[in-house]
């Protein structure tokens, strides 16, 4: 912080070096007016120490007095400037202009293709500190910094002459112009880009709904299972039929619901490997053509050439008499359909067919509910098809212990943590647990290692360990991808270093986002959705040719344009 004496302190465009993306308090954001007793901010490195200008050396010139906050500016570059906290100090023109070019061109993607601005930088945990956050050498690097004298530092600053340019007099700071930032890295900036912003005023306005990318694909076509006046084989009894339910919440021409929807893109026919996706909605609320869920499975089945099918599966809730043992019931005999039915066809399978199981959210927890159940049963019959989980912010623990549940709490001045539950760390915490109990049915049910899967890595005895023991032995790949900043990432990412080892598992952490990104959008760049939808594009490629491989935990950090 630096300010005149007795005026009000102006946070140092600081470039933050990370070394590992959550390790910045987002609870300390560097704020006009912050006392001065802060510690350091965990994970923020000064390669370069601070060397300040003897006392006896300053001139009298250089103070003045007492400003109002919106009347500070910085100084011209022919006058003084202060030292700024960090490894980059301000930089002649061109070297900020070679700089900002260097950090705006396109760039080699991570999967080989040129990008935009919006390039980002990924790194596995154990090379993160050495290449995520790596820049050009260039004129206020560090690394250019390193090789320069401290006498070259006040040269550069004051002129050629120190003690003339401290003679001229100082102009009035109404005259200075506007502040220029100084080049900072990628992982810096992000927290203060405008797209983040325009997200952050648009939900608090309580116009989140309104920015849900909502429809189905041109090449995708849509339709609903059962298919009117069909019946089941007799032979099923009833085991792969589309449950059907009312719905209390709804009026009465809509309360009947059930069955599925089907998004087939083009090119897709009988045969065609499938995913079985779960909506999410905090198993209260939500339908496959409800919340922008035709436009986020329309997206993949196009992406991917899957057919994805999207049960209209039973909601928990007040009034509603479905809890955990029963939706999930319901979710594995609309499972057992796909497996025996063709959904294009709509006749009974000649072959054993590829299903991918997935979900968002709630829907995630039960996606993999779904497996764990299967699993416990030993149903070989719906074991075998299965290739794969994709899990897209996953609820993983409903006793909701995380620490993320008040670290990334939102803060509406500093335009950080999960923009999409807003409410106080406390209150936050208490809806969750509330939405899973009455999901639960019972609070015993709160540590079952099938209705919360979190703890499957985390009990380690009884029915859990025999559990782990057999989705061990299944080799089934998950995937995972969660936002950094969201509410769920504590739990998370502790599950998947629990069964790292165990299970084949892929974690992409994207810093900065909130819950769900992938469901919004906006006219402006948005990177982390199209690079999580790429990567999950990928992950689908790679099972279906039997090519993956563990990736272990990766961190995708960009820059919002």
């Amino acid at each position: 912080m630096y300010g005149p004496p007795g005026g009000q302190p102006r946070p140092l465009g600081t470039p933050v070096y990370v070394s590992r993306p959550w390790s910045v308090a987002h609870a300390v954001p560097v704020v006009p007016g912050m006392p001065s007793g802060w510690g350091p901010v965990p994970g923020v490195v000064h390669t370069v120490p601070i060397t300040w200008r003897p006392a006896e050396t300053r001139s009298a010139r250089w103070i003045v007095p007492p400003v109002a906050p919106e009347q500070l500016r910085a100084p011209r570059d022919s006058q003084y400037r202060p030292p700024q906290m960090g490894p980059a100090l301000a930089t002649p023109a061109d070297s900020r202009e070679a700089t900002m070019t260097t950090e705006t061109s396109g760039g080699t993607s991570p999967h080989g293709s040129s990008q935009s601005s919006n390039s980002a930088r990924v790194a596995s945990p154990d090379t993160a500190a050495e290449t995520s956050l790596t820049m050009t050498e260039q004129a206020g690097s560090p690394q250019a910094l390193q090789k320069r004298s401290v006498s070259n530092l006040l040269q550069n600053a004051f002129g050629t002459d120190v003690g003339q340019k401290a003679a001229e007099p100082v102009k009035p700071l109404e005259t200075q112009p506007d502040p220029v930032p100084s080049s900072s890295t990628l992982a810096a900036r992000h927290r203060d880009q405008p797209g983040l912003a325009f997200f952050a005023d648009a939900f608090v306005a309580g116009e989140d709904e309104a920015h849900l990318e909502r429809g189905c694909r041109a090449t995708v076509k849509m339709h609903e299972l059962p298919a009117a006046g069909r019946q089941p084989d007799l032979e099923d009894s009833g085991e792969a039929e589309w449950p059907l339910w009312t719905d209390p919440w709804r009026s009465e021409s809509e309360a009947a619901r059930g069955g599925a929807t089907v998004f087939v893109p083009s090119g897709a026919g009988v045969g065609s490997p499938c995913m079985y996706f779960v909506h999410g909605g905090g198993f209260e609320w939500g339908s496959p053509l409800e919340d922008g869920y035709d436009s986020l499975c329309s997206r993949i089945a196009e992406g991917s050439g899957m057919i994805v099918v999207c049960p209209d599966h039973p909601l928990s809730g007040e009034n509603r008499s479905f809890k955990a043992p029963a939706i999930l019931d319901a979710l594995v005999k609309g499972l057992r359909w796909l497996v025996r039915f063709d959904p294009v066809a709509k006749e009974r399978r000649a072959e054993v067919p590829q299903i991918l199981l997935a979900g968002d959210s709630a829907g995630a927890t039960q996606a993999m509910s779904i497996l764990l159940q299967v699993l416990a049963e030993d149903a070989l019959e719906l074991q075998s098809p299965l290739r794969g989980l994709v899990l897209i912010s996953p609820w993983l623990d409903l006793t909701c212990g995380s620490h993320t549940y008040v670290s990334n709490a939102f803060s509406a001045e500093a335009h950080t943590g999960d923009l999409a539950f807003r409410s106080p760390a406390d209150e936050n915490r208490a809806g969750f647990r509330g939405m899973a109990l009455t999901y639960a049915g019972s609070a015993g049910l709160l540590k079952d290692c099938i209705v919360s899967p979190y703890w499957l890595a985390r009990d380690g005895r009884g029915e859990s360990t025999d559990v782990l023991r057999k989705l061990e032995k299944s080799g089934l790949p998950i995937w995972i991808c969660s936002g950094a900043s969201e509410t769920l990432a504590g739990e998370v990412l502790d599950f998947v270093q629990r069964l790292s080892g165990k299970v084949p598992m892929e974690l992409w952490l994207h810093e900065g986002m909130f819950h769900d990104w992938v469901m919004y959008a906006t006219d402006r760049p948005f990177p982390s959705k199209e690079a999580a939808m790429r990567n999950l594009m990928d992950f689908l490629t790679d099972v279906r040719e039997s090519s993956w491989k563990r990736r272990g935990i990766q961190y995708y950090i960009d820059e919002w344009k």
